[in-house]
C-alpha cells in the first residue's frame, strides 16, 4: 500500500522554547521522510524561532518556512490557513509548537483509521496518563483541554464523558458516526 503523504502545519510566534523539540519529534518518526513535510509559518518572531527552523532546514529538506506578516496563527489568511494552502500532502496535521509526538509510531497510529476506512474524515490522538503524572496532566489528558469551559467542544472529552456515542474499533481507535444532525 502506498504511503499517505502528510503535511504538518505549525503556525508560530516566538516559539524558541519548544519548537525544536516539536520538529525533532516529527523527524524521529518511523515514517519515510519523503512522505511528509513540515511547514512552519512564522508570525515575525522576535526571538530565535526562525534561526532554529533554518538550522533544522539545513539537514532536513522536508522542512519549509513561510513568513506570516499577519502574525496570528488562526483566522482567514493567517498562519494555519497559509500552511494548508502551501501544503502538498494528502492529509494535514495541525500541531502547536509545544506538541511533542510521543514514540516513533505516532504517524502510523494517527493515520491507521484513515487507511482502514476511507469514509473517515479526521483522526485525533488520545493520551493516556502515565505513572507519575501530576493531577493537572491527568485532567488535561482525560478531557483534552486545559479550559473546563471548552470541554463540550473537545473530542477527547466527548470520548471520555459520552463513550456510548463511540465504537472502539480493533482496540486501536474510537469511531463516531456523524449524521447531518450531528454537525451544526
Amino acid at each position: 500500500m502506498a504511503k499517505i503523504k502528510i503535511s504538518f502545519i505549525i503556525a508560530v510566534y516566538n516559539a524558541e522554547r519548544t519548537l525544536k523539540e516539536c520538529i525533532e519529534s516529527i523527524l524521529m518518526q518511523d515514517y519515510p521522510k519523503n512522505n511528509y513535510e513540515i511547514i512552519v509559518i512564522d508570525g515575525n518572531s522576535t526571538d530565535s524561532t526562525v534561526k532554529i527552523v533554518k538550522k533544522l532546514m539545513t539537514k532536513n529538506k522536508n522542512i519549509r518556512l513561510i513568513n506570516n506578516p499577519g502574525r496570528l496563527s488562526e483566522g482567514k489568511g493567517m498562519g494555519k490557513d497559509m500552511g494548508v494552502k502551501a501544503s502538498k500532502g494528502d492529509i494535514v496535521v495541525f500541531l502547536d509548537h509545544d506538541n511533542i509526538l510521543i514514540g516513533k509510531n505516532w504517524i502510523k497510529e494517527i493515520i491507521y483509521p484513515l487507511n482502514k476506512d476511507k469514509s473517515i474524515a479526521a483522526s485525533q490522538s488520545l493520551l493516556n496518563p502515565i505513572k507519575g503524572d501530576t493531577l493537572f496532566l491527568q485532567y488535561v489528558n482525560a478531557v483534552g483541554v486545559e479550559d473546563p469551559f471548552a470541554i463540550p467542544y473537545s473530542l477527547v472529552a466527548q470520548v471520555v464523558l459520552n463513550s456510548e456515542k463511540f465504537i472502539l474499533v480493533d482496540k486501536r481507535y474510537y469511531l463516531e458516526i456523524l449524521d447531518e444532525n450531528s454537525v451544526k
